[in-house]
């Protein structure tokens, strides 16, 4: 073959794919901004959504309203592909879809823009269930959770997409306007596929079984639901200092530290917009707010007698029954709170010169979670649920309350600090916005959010109610902290509106603020990102399968916010390289496991394109694992899946989530097509066969005459 044919070859071939590329285009449309419901296992069930392998396909149908619902009855048209008005979403709606069996898939659109801006369901909706975490004190006819439809927890066994693209989904209810929006339907129909085939299947303890079947490849079809708690202790704890003048080391004293907590997850079906305004955001934002004043008061006062210091607690997959609180109760049981002391004395790291003592249970004096605290619905209520008599912290709530109206309430909601009171009687408190009934109508769902709650960053800043009534609720906090933990009054403390609004902006916004800037890290997010490529919302609040920016940044908003500027021994001026001052802050931590250092970029040190600055802080916060137990090695081998010790949550993994939209033909057609196909390949091959039998018959061989020498004929 010569180099020109070769040549000709191979443009021919190109020219057939680009053909076919375009022949593509033209049929399918590609929807872009998936959020995909997907699946996820625990030690007993699966629940979620997923697609066959080769995708789910079906005719549009569009429901504004419970009339439209009946349309997938019909069978002429079915399977379905279900887009639905928001207005009117709710698990009743999903419920009544899946029970008709000609349902395929669901599209969900935005309700931030476009032609559904606004159409937040009528009712309230909440994927959670009326009873958050099982919770035992709840039920059907009195619950926690009044909005609450179950749609996280059932096992659809179809795709739900969230599709947040404006042009995508109004260019889906146009195709269903021009194809199928008609009294009676006809060929060609507006249609879709949508692909999120799920790996994962039957539950955890298969899911993980199944990972581990190959050891020299393992394919890994499940994780478990796993991120990091942290925690900051008021005062450094070094169990290596010396008592007076004896050998004997300090350790932590039974009923001395007081605990404040709240939850860092949120939950939704859909992936990557697990963002909540009430829960968990003003939980965290009045926390951080609170454990800056203490921290800063505490610099001077000094603790009375039976205290001996202050443990803020941001817990992770509390959502999940509660995954970060079980582990940090397993942790401080069995030695490993907050660092492994088996494994630290193995890898030679439990320092003379400095390391923290361990903390248990038996340590907790007290204990102040933060649940939902916003006042959407106006009213400055604070409820203290209260358990095992806490009469000193909720007289002390009281009398510093600032002008809000609390009221003491018997009995604990769904909150973290139940790990902590399964085996103890700690006396303990639960700050919220409701008595009995969630206020939060969109509780653990995509619709609690700052534009549900009319929250506006700019516009109207600090002199926004939620604004104001979280600083408020903050100080309550920080001043009630600073009287039980000293005995004395608090000091006049700066009203911290300013401070809860930026948090806010940066929790139910967008990460891409000013104190994400200010407390990141060089080297970090959000400098390793391009201006333009930085994100513009949040970070989702779900617990994930690994550590998140969400947990990150929280972290690092606490230490700027707690923690002390350390000046760096190594000579430094105006242009010391940042690179060199980083490394030498963070030389800080070798030998020694009492202070966390971290060099922070702070005000006034960067610019839109990168940090020109920064400063070193010496912190008293870290990190542990937000893992179950029933995890571990050494627990995960015989541990009962089906008890309900620990929760045994894990999320499938998946390889394509994929929607296009297509016009589709009369099936009869294509099935015409294929049995005519299927006939001329049975008569090509019965002629074949014919001919090649009586070929010696039909195609007589003429024979051939051999000359030798043949000589020229003369004329």
């Amino acid at each position: 073959m010569t180099p020109d044919t070769q040549f000709l070859l191979v443009l021919l071939a190109l020219s057939g794919i680009t053909h076919g590329q375009k022949l593509k285009d033209s049929i399918y449309t590609d929807i872009e901004e998936i959020r995909p419901c997907f699946r996820r296992l625990n030690g007993t069930a699966e629940i979620g959504c997923t697609s066959s392998i080769g995708g789910n396909v079906g005719v549009v149908l569009y429901i504004k309203d419970e009339a439209d619902v009946a349309k997938v009855s019909d069978d002429a048209f079915a399977p379905y592909i279900v887009l639905i008005d928001p207005a009117i979403f709710s698990g009743q709606l999903l419920n009544s879809l899946k029970s008709s069996g000609n349902v395929n898939g669901v599209i969900l659109p935005s309700v931030t823009e476009g032609l559904w801006q606004g159409h937040y369901p009528k009712s309230g909706y909440s994927d959670d269930s009326t009873c958050p975490n099982s919770d035992s004190t709840c039920s059907t006819s009195n619950p926690w959770n009044p909005s609450g439809s179950n749609t996280m927890w059932v096992d659809w066994g179809f795709p739900i997409f969230l599709v947040q693209n404006q042009n995508a989904t109004e260019n889906l209810y146009n195709c269903f306007l021009q194809y199928n929006d008609k009294s009676t339907l006809s060929w060609p129909l507006c249609s879709m596929e949508l692909k999120a085939n799920m790996y994962g299947s039957k539950d955890s303890q298969t899911c993980i079984r199944r990972s581990h079947l190959f050891n020299i490849t393992p394919l890994t079809v499940c994780d478990a639901l796993s991120d990091n708690n942290i925690h900051y202790f008021v005062s450094p704890r070094n169990s290596t200092t010396p008592i007076s003048s004896s050998s004997q080391t300090k350790e932590q004293s039974d009923e001395s530290v007081i605990v404040v907590s709240a939850r860092l997850d949120a939950l939704s079906m859909f992936d990557q917009v697990e963002v909540g305004f009430d829960t968990p955001a003003t939980g965290i934002v009045t926390l951080l707010t609170a454990a800056h004043l203490v921290s800063q008061a505490m610099k001077t006062m000094r603790y009375k007698a039976g205290v001996e210091n202050v443990l803020f607690l941001l817990i992770h997959g509390e959502s999940f029954d509660y995954i970060g609180s079980s582990r940090l109760v397993y942790d401080m049981e069995n030695m490993a709170f907050p660092f492994n002391k088996s494994k630290s004395e193995a890898a030679e790291t439990f320092y003379k010169n400095g390391t923290q003592p361990l903390f248990t249970k038996t340590n907790i004096m007290s204990f102040l979670e933060l649940g939902q605290l916003s006042n959407s619905q106006g009213s400055d209520d604070i409820f203290m649920h209260s358990a095992n008599n806490p009469k000193e912290m909720v007289d002390t709530l009281r009398s510093n309350n600032g002008g809000l109206s609390t009221m003491a309430v018997n009995g604990i909601p769904p909150a973290s600090v139940k790990s902590f009171l399964a085996d103890s009687s700690i006396p303990s408190v639960v700050l919220t916005n409701y008595e009995r009934d969630y206020t939060n109508t969109m509780y653990h769902s995509i619709y609690d959010s700052a534009d549900f709650h009319q929250y506006q960053y700019q516009e109207q800043g600090e002199e926004q109610k939620v604004v104001k009534h979280l600083a408020k609720v903050s100080m309550m906090v920080a001043k009630t902290i600073i009287h039980l933990a000293t005995g004395q009054e608090a000091p006049q403390m700066e009203d911290q509106a300013s401070l809860v609004n930026e948090l806010l902006n940066c929790y139910t916004i967008t990460a891409n603020c000013t104190l994400f800037h200010e407390a990141s890290e060089p080297g970090n997010y959000p400098w390793i990102f391009a201006p333009e490529s930085r994100r513009k919302t949040p970070f989702p609040q779900y617990v994930g399968v690994r550590s998140s920016y969400h947990t990150l940044m929280t972290k690092l908003v606490l230490q700027y916010l707690t923690g002390t500027p350390e000046p760096l021994n190594a000579e430094t001026n105006d242009t010391a390289d940042i690179a060199e001052e980083k490394k030498n802050c963070l030389a800080k931590n070798q030998k020694q496991n009492v202070y966390r250092y971290v060099f922070l970029v702070g005000k006034s040190c960067y610019n839109t394109t990168g940090v020109e600055c920064g400063k070193c802080y010496q912190t008293t916060v870290d990190t542990t694992e937000a893992a179950s137990p029933a995890f571990l090695d050494g627990v995960m081998e015989d541990y009962d899946w089906s008890s309900g010790k620990y929760p045994t949550w894990t999320e499938s993994i998946w390889k394509v989530i994929s929607g296009r939209l297509f016009l589709q033909g009369s099936p009869a057609h294509d099935h015409g097509i294929f049995a005519m196909g299927i006939i001329i390949l049975v008569v090509s091959m019965v002629v074949v066969f014919w001919l090649d039998k009586n070929s010696a018959i039909i195609f007589t061989q003429q024979k051939t005459v051999e000359v030798d020498n043949p000589v020229p004929v003369e004329m």
